[in-house]
């Protein structure tokens, strides 16, 4: 089990190349469905759950945002994973990646994700 210190530590990925989203943590969803899916390239790893999870980001303003999207549930992951794809795809916007930032334009604000090159993003 997860402490609940990880929940609050745990890294966001901004993933274009996810199909959906991923969480280690079942209290991420709003709406779930027990499900058992098999991990690409691994045999031990398999996603329990599929649904709508919460992710938490900061807008351009500094101010805490929560963006709904499509996730798996899978236990052993080591970081969460948002798709800005598959959040696009059912909400609209657009997101731009640049050298030194990713832009993610929503209705009425907008995201920006400073890229650390010094280190791993």
């Amino acid at each position: 089990a997860q402490s609940p210190d990880s929940f609050k530590k745990m890294m966001l990925v901004w993933d274009t190349g996810a199909s959906f989203g991923l969480t280690p943590f079942r209290q991420d969803f709003i709406d779930y469905v027990e499900v058992e899916l098999p991990v690409k390239d691994t045999k031990i790893n398999k996603v329990i759950g599929v649904g709508t999870a919460i992710f938490k980001f900061r807008n351009d303003k500094q101010e805490t945002i929560y963006l709904p999207c499509i996730a798996y549930h899978l236990p052993s992951a080591d970081v969460r994973l948002f798709s800005p794809q598959t959040y696009h795809q059912m909400h609209d916007g657009s997101s731009t990646v640049n050298a030194d930032q990713v832009v993610m334009n929503l209705h009425r604000q907008r995201i920006v994700i400073p890229v650390e090159r010094s280190g791993c993003n």
